[in-house]
């Protein structure tokens, strides 16, 4: 669901201190942009929380409705669009 996106650049510009990414994957898909050649080394790793099961609710809200993308009600488009610096976060 192209709703909501986020472009993370990674930034190493200390050695000892560097930019961390955290998403559900529940809820989310991953695609790994290769922009990256050359510049400097990437490591991830798997961080997994302890929490309850997930489960579907059939009275929740929509992910639309949830983020006030889409007044259903009014029936009328509100758009979401945040941005940190140039080539920061993008969320649309």
């Amino acid at each position: 669901n192209a709703d909501l996106q986020v472009r993370f650049k990674w930034k190493n510009k200390d050695q000892k201190l560097g930019t961390s990414a955290i998403w559900d994957n529940r809820v989310s898909q991953h695609r790994a942009v290769w922009d990256h050649e050359g510049e400097s080394e990437r490591h991830g790793t798997r961080v997994t929380s302890l929490s309850g099961k997930p489960y579907f609710d059939p009275n929740s809200k929509s992910q639309r409705e949830s983020l006030a993308i889409f007044d259903y009600k009014n029936m009328q488009n509100i758009i979401i669009v945040a941005r940190i610096g140039n080539d920061g976060i993008l969320i649309t």
